[in-house]
């Protein structure tokens, strides 16, 4: 009975087939030993680029929606029949076309009460800015459901009163005598 599991074993191993796969089972092993060996020797390094991933890509986001907040031209950028920008529109209009950085010269309009209005504001800025771009540029304007804070004067003037009083006065040192 022995003899006849030998034998059996013997001409099993001997065929082709079997030799292969004997060959890419080990073959197979080697290979995962040795990956997970050199993972685990480099342990923090393979996963350290999906977790900082993970942790920087909600900034992107903030940094666009700050953007879009900083490139939004509001209700009282515009006259009150959206036809044209206000001085103040057109100033903020040219304060964003003219920005060294092309990827934050998009332009966002704040969307009316009806299309009618919404387009009418794109329009407004469209041809604003036919005035400041270099011929043949276009615009990018998008319509935005942001809606940026307008700031009265007085507030503006209080924010800076505070920020100016909170600074310490600049002070020279004082001079040294020659002896």
């Amino acid at each position: 009975m022995r003899r006849l599991a030998f034998v059996t074993l013997t001409i099993a191993l001997a065929s082709p087939g079997i030799g292969v796969r004997a060959d890419d089972i080990f073959t197979h092993t080697y290979h995962e030993f040795h990956r997970t060996y050199h993972r685990n020797n480099h342990w923090p390094e393979p996963f350290i680029y999906p977790d900082r991933d993970a942790v920087v890509r909600p900034f992107a986001v903030m940094i666009a929606k700050g953007w879009q907040v900083q490139n939004t031209l509001s209700e009282h950028h515009f006259l009150p029949d959206n036809s044209r920008l206000a001085s103040a529109g057109a100033h903020k209009l040219q304060l964003i076309l003219t920005d060294p950085v092309a990827q934050r010269r998009m332009i966002f309009v704040e969307v009316g009460n009806t299309p009618q209005e919404t387009m009418a504001r794109i329009a407004a800025v469209r041809a604003s800015a036919v005035g400041i771009l270099p011929p043949g540029a276009d615009v990018a304007v998008y319509p935005s459901t942001i809606q940026n804070r307008a700031w009265s004067g007085p507030e503006v003037v209080g924010v800076h009163a505070s920020y100016s009083g909170s600074r310490k006065p600049a002070v020279l040192p004082a001079a040294k005598k020659d002896n």
